[in-house]
This record gives C-alpha cells, sequence and structure tokens, in this order.
C-alpha cells in the first residue's frame, strides 16, 4: 500500500519525529559557533575515537497504563575539539533494561521512517549537544503494560574528524532511567478500557501486542481523542489526548514559514491549548504543546499570532533550559526573526 507523504508526514510529528528533519530539507541543524569560529578555537582533533555522551530523561517517575512515557533527550560532545557525526535521530535508538523482577527486556521499533533518504553528516561542536525527544508508548513496542522498570538507551553513531574521511563507527550507552507504571482506577480506569475499546472488540482475550496496537491508534485517532478529552472526566488521559491530537493536527504546519493548511489550524490550536491547561499533563508535555502552539500560531498570518508565538518560544527558553523544548524554541525564534512567513 502506497502512503501519501503528507500523511507520514503527519504521523512522524505525532510520534515525535524532530520537528527540522520533517519541516524541509533545508531546515537548520540546532545553532553552533560559526566554522571559522571553531577552526581558530578548538585544537586539532585527535585520530583516535572521541567521547560522546548520551543523556536521557522521563517526564514523569510514575505512569498510568498506555499513557505517554514523554523521553528528552541528549547526545553531548565533551571534547574540547568538533566532530562530524551522522544526523542523531532517536529513530534509531534501541533500548534495553529489566523490570522489577531482574527480567531483561528489549524495546524494538514498530517501523521506521527514512526522514533523510540517507546518511548525512552534521557539525557537533566542542562542548554542545543535539537533542530530541520520544514517546516510548507510540515509537517503541516490547514495554510491559504495568510494573516497575530500569532502561538505557544505546546509539550506534558514524562519525569523521574531517570530511572526507573514512567513517568510524561509534557506540554510546545513556544513563539508567527508572520509572514505575500502574493500573488506572476509577474514571481513569474507564477512560483506557473506551480507548482499548476503539482498537480491541474482546478485551478479556487482549494480548500485550493487541494493547500496544490500541495505544498507537490512540495517538493518531483525532474523534477519540475528543472524546476522552470531553466526556471521559479522566485528567491524565484527556491530557494526553490533547497532547496526541494537538502534535496530529498541528503536524500539518509543521514548518512556521512553510505554507499553511488551515482548516487543520483552528482544531490544532483548540487541543495544544487544552494540552497547557489540564491539570493532568506532566510539565514536560505542557512545554511540547506549548512549543507546538508557538510553531502553529504564525499560520493565523497576523501580527498578533506572530507576537504570541515568539512569546511563547521567549517563554520556552527560561523554563525548559537544556532539553529538546528550548533548542526547538530557539531555533523558531531565529526562523520567525529571519522573514516574515509567506
Amino acid at each position: 500500500m502506497r502512503i501519501p507523504a503528507s500523511s507520514l508526514l503527519a504521523l512522524a510529528v505525532a510520534l515525535g519525529v524532530p520537528l527540522w528533519i520533517l519541516a524541509s530539507a533545508g531546515a537548520p541543524p540546532p545553532a553552533l559557533p560559526p566554522r571559522g569560529t571553531l577552526a581558530l578555537a578548538a585544537p586539532a582533533p585527535p585520530v583516535g575515537q572521541p567521547h560522546l555522551r548520551l543523556t536521557i530523561a522521563a517526564d514523569r517517575s510514575s505512569y498510568l497504563s498506555g499513557e505517554p512515557i514523554l523521553i528528552d533527550w541528549a547526545l553531548f560532545n565533551p571534547e574540547p575539539f568538533p566532530i562530524r557525526i551522522t544526523m542523531p535521530d532517536s529513530w534509531y535508538f534501541s533500548f534495553e533494561g529489566v523490570d522489577g523482577d531482574g527480567k531483561p527486556f528489549v524495546l524494538y521499533r514498530p517501523f521506521v521512517i527514512d526522514t533523510l533518504g540517507g546518511p548525512r553528516f552534521v557539525p557537533l561542536g566542542p562542548r554542545q549537544a543535539y537533542r530530541g525527544w520520544l514517546n516510548l508508548r507510540v515509537d517503541r513496542k516490547g514495554l510491559q503494560d504495568t510494573g516497575s522498570f530500569r532502561l538505557r538507551a544505546l546509539y550506534k553513531v558514524a562519525f569523521v574528524h574531517r570530511l572526507g574521511e573514512k567513517p568510524s563507527e561509534l557506540r554510546v550507552q545513556s544513563n539508567d532511567l527508572r520509572f514505575e507504571v500502574r493500573p488506572p482506577k476509577g474514571a481513569e480506569a474507564a477512560a483506557l478500557e473506551q480507548i482499548l475499546k476503539a482498537r480491541i472488540e474482546d478485551l478479556a482475550s487482549a494480548d500485550q501486542e493487541d494493547r500496544e496496537s490500541a495505544y498507537g491508534r490512540w495517538s493518531i485517532d483525532v474523534p477519540l481523542c475528543e472524546r476522552i478529552l470531553t466526556q471521559a472526566k479522566a485528567p491524565r488521559y484527556a491530557a494526553a489526548s490533547a497532547l496526541y491530537a494537538g502534535l496530529f493536527e498541528g503536524s500539518h504546519n509543521a514548518d512556521p514559514l512553510g505554507p499553511t493548511e488551515r482548516e487543520y489550524l483552528p482544531t490544532a490550536l483548540r487541543f495544544l491549548r487544552a494540552c497547557v491547561e489540564s491539570p493532568g499533563s506532566s510539565p514536560y508535555a505542557k512545554g511540547l504543546a506549548r512549543l507546538h502552539l508557538a510553531i502553529c500560531l504564525p499560520g493565523e498570518q497576523t501580527e498578533a499570532s506572530r507576537a504570541e508565538a515568539r512569546k511563547l518560544a521567549r517563554g520556552l527558553l527560561k523554563d525548559y533550559p537544556g532539553t529538546a523544548i528550548a533548542d526547538q524554541a530557539e531555533q523558531l525564534l531565529q526562523r520567525l526573526d529571519a522573514r516574515p512567513r509567506k
């Protein structure tokens, strides 16, 4: 079956693929010092392997079954010299861990979207990082529905010290991350049942793969998200529904300087604002919603909307330093200040 490119774009943004990879082939990487500054300030790189550092952090320490597990990641270069690495992309991270009984597990990708068309080497300056985020519940499979978990990310990256060199391979391992997932109660349990029944006919016989498929469908099912948000009276699942629907509808306007698909814009803004205002949203989820509000608002093509987008982006720089949210907010400000939206 052939999937339209626009559908893949919408799905990829909803699942956490970095915005600037998807927005356009010419979208800028995270801001780095001018090349000349790097060349003058940095010592000559060694011949051996660099020591890159991968860190991961979760938006909560305790989750409900099926709730999004948002991971902020950073690939950091602690060396005093720049290197060139293949464009960091969390789609190619591996995850392994152990559950509360000490049983090992591996999370695997349900599928891979190749957004670049092949290897692309990008500069990573001295003591600088590439950052991004992902949702373990949608971007990976293999995590049990409930329990306590400890996991780490593993990443295999190609690098060169200078363009033209033969690439070498480096394996990077992250810190350990601990969290728990517990079953919901009361109205939250009823909301989860509604989410699962939208995909599964017989819940009693559903296995883990069925439930994982239902969670993935929930993340792109806007009518289902609307029902959970407005009818379920379950703050945690309502907040997740608002985020999912806002990201999915907002993905049609993923480039703040590109063409606007106005039919999706009001719905995207409404869901994103609901996520920001929801008491069930984690601080990180609120930040993601604010970021995508700032991305979508220029689509209204008014000075007031562009001013609000800039204000949101500046607030994110202050509230989420050292995260993927702040990095993308800074890129957004640079693009908004560079030229007006057409």
